[in-house]
């Protein structure tokens, strides 16, 4: 990748790191982005631990204020981040395990970003606990395995 700190101007994407999915695939795979030395991914397309820190800070900044707002007016609070992470290693519903593993997680459309049917069935469920919570209700969960998933051909 594109390194102007980097000897020669460029480097190796470290593990650490992360590919955005808006990389175009066809340069990668026709005009070899980042497998030929005249090609390297342009850094834009690559996010690196400051960035990611700093994204990660925003977040936090974010949720910790959208909680001060909600026990400010005594509101239901949902950690949707908090849901999501958890989602990241494994979240089972009625026996099915969704993850936000790539294509093949269950709860996560195509783009990679957005969650398809089932996953924003999940997301509901998370909104209709807190509100049960806090208001003691009994609102029904939603089946996320009745809602569209990924369809392959």
């Amino acid at each position: 990748m594109i390194d102007a700190t980097a000897p020669g101007g460029m480097r190796q994407v470290k593990s650490t790191e992360l590919v955005l999915l808006s990389l175009p695939l066809d340069s990668v795979k026709c005009a070899q982005w980042g497998s030929n030395p005249l090609y390297p991914l342009q850094d834009k397309y690559v996010l690196d631990a400051a960035e990611i820190t700093q994204i990660r800070g925003a977040i936090s900044a974010f949720n910790a204020k959208l909680l001060a707002v909600a026990s400010n007016y005594d509101l239901a609070f949902v950690d949707i981040n908090a849901f999501f992470k958890t989602a990241k290693s494994g979240y089972t519903f009625n026996g099915v395990t969704f993850t936000a593993q790539f294509v093949q997680g269950g709860a996560f459309s195509l783009d990679g970003v957005h969650p398809n049917g089932k996953g924003y069935a999940l997301v509901a469920n998370e909104f209709i606990k807190a509100i049960n919570l806090k208001y003691a209700c009994k609102i029904p969960l939603v089946d996320a395995n009745d809602y569209p998933g990924v369809v392959f051909p």
